[in-house]
């Protein structure tokens, strides 16, 4: 697969990222800690940041489409 998009990932657990990263080239994850299922839902921001690459980079949307 060369390249996968993960939306809603605050709630996937740290074995299906590391799945996505195995079977994909590259990989998206758009994540939203304000949107969690539940207060401890895997960690969040700090976990998909320290399961990401050298290459990896964080960005935050400066344009929400709710309202």
């Amino acid at each position: 697969m060369p390249h996968r998009v993960v939306d809603e990932g605050q709630d996937l657990s740290p074995g299906f990222h590391r799945l996505v990263r195995i079977a994909a080239v590259s990989v998206t994850v758009f994540a939203d800690e304000c949107q969690r299922l539940t207060e401890t839902a895997h960690g969040g921001r700090k976990r998909l940041i320290a399961m990401a690459d050298e290459r990896a980079r964080e960005a935050a949307l400066k344009l929400g489409m709710r309202v």
